[in-house]
């Protein structure tokens, strides 16, 4: 899982409002850790209007890989190599920027594949460990050098969008940093997965304050619409049925919890043990992203040749 890390500081003057379409006309979901959760009536986009102070930031994030062991199992790995493969076509200055690479995977396969990695964390141990590899990190990848607008052939964000108070200013970040041509690819949850659909708030990805905006395909198509992208692709994979099944066997009005990620990989393997299991894994993932109730958004974008300017997508 990733965070916002080095955007926080300066992505944190969200205005009330939808995240993706920034209008008013939403309807009240209900609290969630104390937090006030609303949903867009336009595209379905889940979110909180409540700002978190930097300290509050400062305390969810400092120590987040403190045990990190900085491994990614091999299936992980293998997936992430098919998405590193999908970047050739936009091989250009050969320069790579993952925001947010948390414990480096996309950014150890991407080196293995001959281009040169830059990465963003805040995270101590994230960066010490990105210097170790070879990479070029910073936490403040704004206001260094070594980071040039219009220099990277590919910026990624995986699990990141969702943690952001103002994604719109993340995105025109990317967008800057991004050569027009160059592809964006993210990853966040789906507001419209099944999950979401048939647990409400209860789905442990509705974390307020560490999620702070659940999207949507068509309020992500805006989103990037209006910070510089032209989105290209969409897929709509995943899903872990443990909290469902869980919830229909618990007691009446009581909440169970369950581990996602440890539930989540344990699926993951048992799907991916041989070829007839990939074969379902791949049929089952078919069919979440026809419908688009898969639990993770994959999102490929174009960065096009002009930028909006800043009252654009306010």
């Amino acid at each position: 899982m990733r965070t916002a890390k080095s955007f926080t500081k300066i992505a944190s003057n969200k205005k009330s409002g939808c995240s993706a379409c920034l209008s008013a006309n939403y309807r009240a979901l209900g609290l969630k850790h104390n937090y006030e959760l609303l949903q867009c009536l336009h595209f379905n986009t889940i979110f909180t209007r409540n700002q978190i102070a930097s300290e509050a930031v400062t305390a969810l994030y400092d120590h987040y890989y403190d045990g990190a062991r900085f491994e990614i199992p091999q299936i992980v790995m293998r997936s992430l190599e098919r998405t590193v493969l999908s970047f050739e076509p936009y091989r250009s200055s050969n320069r790579l920027l993952d925001i947010g690479f948390g414990e480096g995977g996309l950014l150890r396969i991407a080196q293995e594949f001959g281009w040169e990695c830059f990465g963003t964390e805040i995270s101590p141990q994230a960066l010490s460990y990105g210097q170790q590899q070879g990479w070029v990190v910073s936490d403040q990848a704004m206001y260094d050098t070594h980071f040039v607008a219009q220099g990277f052939d590919v910026v990624t964000m995986i699990e990141l969008l969702e943690h952001v108070q103002n994604p719109h200013q993340l995105l025109r970040m990317a967008a800057k940093l991004l050569r027009p041509g160059g592809v964006l690819y993210l990853t966040t949850p789906n507001a419209n997965s099944l999950n979401r659909r048939l647990l409400g708030l209860k789905w442990s990805v509705i974390s307020p304050p560490e999620h702070l905006t659940i999207w949507t395909v068509q309020g992500l198509r805006l989103a990037l619409s209006r910070t510089g992208f032209q989105l290209q692709r969409t897929q709509t994979e995943g899903l872990n049925p443990a909290e469902i099944l869980a919830q229909w066997q618990a007691p009446k009005n009581e909440t169970v919890e369950v581990n996602r990620n440890q539930t989540g990989a344990a699926l993951n393997d048992t799907f991916s043990s041989n070829a007839f299991r990939r074969s379902i894994k791949t049929s089952i993932n078919h069919c979440l992203s026809t419908f688009r109730i898969g639990d993770s958004l994959k999102i490929q974008a174009i960065r096009k040749q002009g930028l909006p300017t800043q009252d654009e997508t306010n």
